[in-house]
């Protein structure tokens, strides 16, 4: 019999795959059953030892969270003991504070699991001063009112008013309290606690109070009371040995969490009956005396579970509990072994209590036997893929040789079509071609030329698409750009009309930098506040929007205790972007006026250097926040406007000051000519009597009397007509000296003690010598006034406020009240100041005043 090539290649190829495949199998299946033997005998120590720290980490972390919830709690009563005691601020205290519980409702065959929030606290009360509880939130109370004594509420007898009262201002903390569930209550006809579903459920509370005393006196006691199933949350769910929580713990099987407190007694536990609590028909502790204590009263229900009253094993925790220490311990009795992991609960520099998980070893074992059976059927399952393999093996080795032999035609065939593929744009095709010899290196490279071909093609329309993106997203740039270089634009244009302008209206320049906040920025409206002259007040004085609150005119002392008050003073900007996630006191925000806005902001306005106003803008309809781009240019804003208001109320200044002037000069006009005129009929009559009765020595005196009169009112109409300074430039150290040497003939030094405090700097100035040593040499003779010595200080001194704002402060101060309650009198068209002289600083006697008369 002759073989043919396809026969050839099917004995050599079921040699070369089947009997290695064989060999293989077997030695595989041999080693993986001497595996799976020590395999299951290792993970069992391996689960137990892995396991250990694991509950222990698991305990600790549920007395953390009651940890935090306690401190919670405390921070809570101590927030509450501050606010005003009103049934407002209770009941919203009440509706905010809330937590999240899952419980089980409905009946045994039909019921529901339901996560959802209840209030946090069961109730709020507060008692004055003479035990009387003025009002309470939350579950209705019973019986009486008057909690001077041991009064009885919903959850037992408390006494929680005289507790607070001895702490004299620090927080009470109660222990779980409640009405003690029986245990058929619980169970409500099912056999186990994990099928009592509709039973009555424990209502209990842990109450804080505090004693709350205003200007040391006492004014009542506030109290919270916890609710017990918020506590009950942190053991309920727990099935330690398990990353996911149940809804009810599974009690029989052994694995639970539960608590007690410091005394020893459970507070919390798949068994209500266990939770020691009060009789609701005696209103007295229910069978709580240790020493009719037994494991079988406590089982039936008869009892409360205590842990120190009970197995030694059990009494030990609680005593390492007490000394803050956690840890894990093993408890073995008749029917099985417990693994048992606890960690100390601390609460306010002591020990609350503990949090306890069970776990039975009959978990480990099972958890071991999984394995075991696990390890079975994956080596059945490994045999069964090892005979299907080697079957498989056979059959594709017996159709190869029948496939090689057709197979070496079709490959040209195949390249020649992938070529004309290609060459039509067909990249998706892949030649797989596994010959091992030149055909297959060649159906190789033309699958990869094709393959990086639909790369490049992808990669030219992936870049396309970015380009098209990336120029989309700089046109939406550019034109928010542009819209803020136009909102700047417009902004700096009204302060160029404003630093241009000689004449316009305050009223005019409010509305101009309100209206700026709205309309170009797009705030919904903005509020303008100044201080008075006396610094003490601030007033609105103009709004401008959409929504007016009518606040123009409204005024705020500095003393009360408002947004705008407080940000006047501190002269920080108060940017608030959601008005429902900052902690503002309700007054302040009802008083300030922002009880209805969405987001607001207000900016100090800092005018020569100081705190002179307040810009406020606001978002309300919107309810939208102030964003980064925004905060920049209202504060821009801010700034352009203080400068604006400030040369609107120097401007309005010297509109002022030139009245006064023409004022004072057709005064004097009018004086002069009105003196002149019974002048000339003196000077007539004297005439005539020189005539007739000849020289007389009184005539005389009086001619040269009306002649120096006569000169005076002649100064005095040239005063009136004085129109411009004359302005030279001088040193200003120089023109104080030069008033000074007014007085050394007059022996100053025998009346005051001038000393001096020039500056360094040789600054030159225009300035009317003339008129400003007139003024200084006033000031002067006004502290002369006084027979008594005093001491007279000038200083000189060079200011820069800015780059185009910059003053020359000359200051003169009196030792003694020689310059102050009017001793002295200064014309004030010489001084830019309406009153002559700015009061800078009055202390003690001392006064400082400025004049400006300088032009520079």
């Amino acid at each position: 019999m002759r073989f043919g090539i396809l026969r050839k290649i099917l004995i050599i190829f079921l040699i070369i795959s089947l009997i290695p495949s064989v060999l293989l199998s077997i030695y595989a299946l041999k080693k993986l059953s001497e595996s799976g033997q020590e395999i299951v005998e290792t993970s069992r120590e391996t689960i137990i030892l892995n396991s250990t720290p694991l509950i222990e980490s698991r305990a600790k972390s549920i007395a953390s969270k009651i940890e935090l919830l306690l401190e919670k709690c405390l921070d809570d009563i101590n927030l509450l003991s501050t606010l005003p005691q009103s049934r407002y601020y209770h009941k919203k205290f009440y509706k905010i504070k809330k937590g999240r519980i899952w419980i089980r409702e409905g009946k045994k065959d039909d019921y529901v699991e339901i996560s959802k929030k209840i209030p946090l606290y069961s109730e709020m009360t507060f008692i004055n001063k003479e035990g009387l509880m003025l009002f309470h939130t939350g579950m209705k109370r019973r019986k009486s009112k008057i909690l001077l004594k041991p009064f009885i509420t919903n959850y037992g007898q408390e006494n929680y008013f005289q507790e607070a009262l001895k702490l004299k201002g620090k927080v009470f903390v109660g222990r779980v309290t409640g009405l003690h569930i029986r245990k058929e209550d619980q169970l409500n006809g099912a056999k186990s606690v994990e099928k009592a579903i509709g039973g009555t459920e424990y209502s209990g509370i842990i109450r804080f109070a505090k004693a709350i005393f205003r200007k040391g006196e006492l004014a009542g006691v506030v109290s919270l009371a916890l609710d017990h199933r918020h506590l009950m949350e942190f053991t309920q769910h727990i099935v330690p040995l398990e990353k996911e929580e149940i809804v009810f713990p599974r009690y029989n099987e052994g694995n639970y969490a539960f608590a007690f407190d410091d005394q020893g007694w459970v507070i919390t536990h798949p068994r209500f009956w266990y939770i020691r609590g009060f009789d609701d028909k005696t209103g007295m502790l229910f069978n709580s005396d240790a020493g009719t204590f037994n494991e079988e009263k406590l089982h039936k229900g008869l009892i409360p579970f205590n842990l120190t009253h009970t197995l030694t094993d059990y009494s030990s925790i609680v005593k390492k509990i007490l000394n803050g220490h956690s840890g894990i311990i093993q408890i073995k009795n008749e029917k099985n072994q417990r693994t048992i992991s606890f960690a100390p609960i601390k609460f306010n520099s002591g020990i609350f209590g503990g949090v306890v998980l069970e776990i039975k070893n009959d978990v480990y074992n099972h958890a071991v036997s999984s394995i075991n059976n696990e390890f079975r059927n994956f080596k059945g399952e490994l045999t069964n893929i090892f005979l299907i393999l080697i079957s498989i093996t056979g059959i594709i080795v017996s159709l190869f040789s029948f496939i090689l032999s057709k197979k070496i035609n079709k490959i040209i065939f195949r390249i020649s079509k992938k070529a004309n593929d290609i060459k039509n744009g067909d990249y998706s095709t892949t030649l797989n071609i596994n010959s091992g010899d030149e055909f297959e290196s060649l159906a190789d490279s033309i699958s990869k030329m094709g393959y990086e071909m639909l790369q490049n093609e992808e990669k030219l329309l992936k870049s396309s698409k970015n380009i098209e993106k990336d120029r989309d997203g700089i046109r939406k740039e550019f034109d928010q750009l542009q819209k803020h270089i136009d909102i700047l634009k417009n902004i700096h244009s009204e302060r160029d009309f404003f630093n241009n302008s000689q004449s316009f209206d305050t009223e005019y320049v409010y509305e101009t930098i309100l209206r700026n906040s709205v309309d170009i920025i797009g705030f919904e409206r903005a509020e303008l506040y100044l201080l008075d002259n006396s610094k003490e007040n601030l007033s609105c004085v103009k709004e401008y929007g959409s929504i007016k609150d009518e606040l123009t005119g409204t005024k705020f002392s500095l003393d009360d205790n408002s947004l705008q008050t407080n940000v006047i003073k501190s002269g920080d900007s108060l940017f608030v972007r959601d008005i429902n996630l900052i902690n503002i006191e309700e007054k302040i925000i009802v008083k300030s006026k922002r009880e209805n806005s969405y987001s607001f902001a207000m900016i100090p306005l800092f005018i020569s250097g100081e705190n002179t106003g307040l810009l406020v803008i606001d978002h309300i309809t919107t309810k939208r926040s102030i964003s980064l781009t925004e905060e920049k240019l209202i504060k821009i804003l801010a700034r352009e406007s203080a400068i604006a208001i400030e040369k609107a109320n120097l401007i309005d200044k010297h509109f002022k000051r030139s009245y006064r002037y023409g004022s004072l000069g057709l005064l004097a006009e009018g004086v002069a000519h009105e003196i002149r005129k019974p002048l000339k009929d003196i000077t007539l009559i004297l005439n005539d009597l020189h005539n007739n009765f000849g020289e007389s020595s009184l005539i005389q005196n009086a001619l040269g009397e009306i002649d120096f009169m006569a000169n005076i009112v002649s100064n005095l109409v040239d005063f009136a007509k004085r129109k411009d300074a004359d302005l030279i430039e001088k040193e200003v150290n120089d023109i104080v000296e030069q008033a000074l040497d007014i007085f050394k003939s007059q022996s100053i030094e025998d009346i005051i003690i001038v000393s001096f405090n020039l500056m360094p700097e040789k600054i030159m100035v225009l300035v009317d010598s003339i008129i400003f040593v007139q003024g200084l040499a006033e000031i002067i003779v006004g502290s002369m006034g006084n027979s008594s010595s005093s001491e007279l200080n000038i200083k000189t001194a060079y200011q820069t406020l800015s780059d185009s704002h910059k003053n020359i402060i000359i200051s003169v101060n009196d030792s003694n009240s020689n310059l102050k309650g009017g001793n002295f009198t200064y014309n004030p068209f010489f001084s830019n100041n309406l009153n002559g002289f700015y009061k800078t600083e009055d202390v003690e006697g001392e006064i400082k005043i400025s004049l400006s008369v300088i032009d520079f």
